[in-house]
């Protein structure tokens, strides 16, 4: 298990991944499993490895940072009147000035004093969109990999020994992600009560 540990610590510190690819190769070098040439591989562990990585990076990017949010993006009705969401909004944060009249409800939004999906305008939202993997910045793709990878043990060899030293790598992954959003958002992480709450969290 030593040398699985340190072969897996050569291929991190070689690599940083910058494609979906390389973060499933990350993946499968965790367990020592050789890696793929192509998503499309056919081989079970590394389809188990994307679907993990593709849940890591779902749960992290709901939480809303400064790459994967839009401020006041228009929505607009349907000739039925509804409002449907597009494919890829994972949350909206705020109708803004609409009150608490508006919600989200599965892919539509929805009148709470009305009791209607019918809502025949245009509603301007902060949404958290879901991105692509390689779309993510790099910082965020490192952790979502490290985070993916420490999942993946879990569901497969649950490798305890070598679980302890990736957690180390995920926390330092965790925080050098933080510095690169804090400095990309502008704003001051001790003083901002969204971000702590987000830190506490932890995904």
């Amino acid at each position: 298990m030593g040398d699985l540990f340190f072969s897996f610590l050569e291929v991190r510190m070689s690599l940083t991944p910058t494609t979906k690819l390389e973060a499933v190769n990350e993946i499968l070098s965790s367990i020592g499993e050789s890696p793929v040439n192509t998503l499309n591989s056919g081989v079970v562990d590394a389809e188990l490895a994307a679907t993990v990585l593709e849940s890591v990076s779902r749960r992290f990017q709901a939480n809303g940072w400064s790459f994967n949010k839009e401020e006041a993006y228009p929505l607009l009705p349907s000739t039925n009147g509804e409002v449907v969401l597009p494919y890829n909004v994972l949350t909206v944060d705020q109708v803004i000035g609409e009150g608490n009249s508006f919600t989200m409800r599965g892919k539509r939004m929805y009148d709470k004093v009305k009791h209607t999906f019918n809502i025949g305008k245009t509603l301007k939202c902060d949404i958290v969109v879901l991105l692509d993997f390689e779309d993510l910045p790099s910082p965020a793709r490192e952790y979502v990999s490290l985070k993916a990878a420490r999942s993946y043990q879990d569901k497969t060899v649950g490798a305890a020994d070598l679980h302890g030293y990736q957690r180390e790598d995920e926390e330092k992954a965790w925080y050098e992600f933080l510095a690169t959003e804090v400095e990309q958002a502008d704003y001051n992480i001790f003083a901002n009560t969204q971000i702590q709450h987000r830190i506490n969290r932890r995904v």
